[in-house]
């Protein structure tokens, strides 16, 4: 399927992440971004059958290559700024 990204909520983040993870890998998405925005974070994981592999977290305003767009650059700062 392709790719998802996913705002974490406040209140139930980890449930919350729990949940996605396991309807995102039934229903065959293969990469899966979470942003939070507060503590300005990006996490990256890859499914790999049934089970995600986490292949990065990062924060601030690095620039990254994350999959499955690491042939471009994407600067951090951008996401967080209003």
């Amino acid at each position: 399927m392709g790719m998802f990204r996913a705002m974490l909520g406040l209140s139930i983040h980890a449930l919350d992440r729990s949940r996605k993870m396991t309807l995102y890998a039934r229903e065959g998405v293969n990469h899966l971004w979470f942003v939070d925005p507060r503590i300005q974070l990006l996490e990256v994981y890859r499914r790999e059958g049934n089970h995600w592999q986490r292949l990065g977290a990062y924060t601030g305003s690095a620039h990254v290559h994350a999959e499955p767009f690491e042939a471009r650059k994407l600067n951090l700062g951008s996401l967080w700024e209003r």
